[in-house]
């Protein structure tokens, strides 16, 4: 299921060279259930680092609502001029298989 949502950032508003975007990584979090699509946890955790830039959470957050990633948490922090941010999000509902 992670790769699948790693495969939801190859997306035509997002450009990994424009963008300045380091690194995304995604891990499962909470408990060990499983829902109609299979998910083994409903929840995951998303981080974002790259160059601060404009646009970066409405990119991701544009992405998420595509496809129907229900972002519960968001935070972001720029040190030195380099962009983090972690959110929670919510799988259940979402389309990604």
């Amino acid at each position: 299921q992670i790769e699948m949502i790693y495969s939801i950032f190859d997306h035509k508003a997002f450009s990994w060279a424009e963008s300045g975007i380091y690194c995304v990584t995604c891990a499962i979090m909470g408990s060990v259930e499983s829902n109609s699509k299979g998910w083994a946890a409903v929840k995951v955790v998303i981080t974002v680092v790259g160059v601060d830039r404009t646009g970066i959470i409405a990119a991701v957050s544009q992405i998420m609502a595509e496809h129907k990633v229900n972002i519960l948490t968001i935070n972001q922090v720029i040190l030195d001029g380099i962009f983090n941010m972690a959110m929670i999000v919510d799988m259940d509902n979402s389309d990604i298989t």
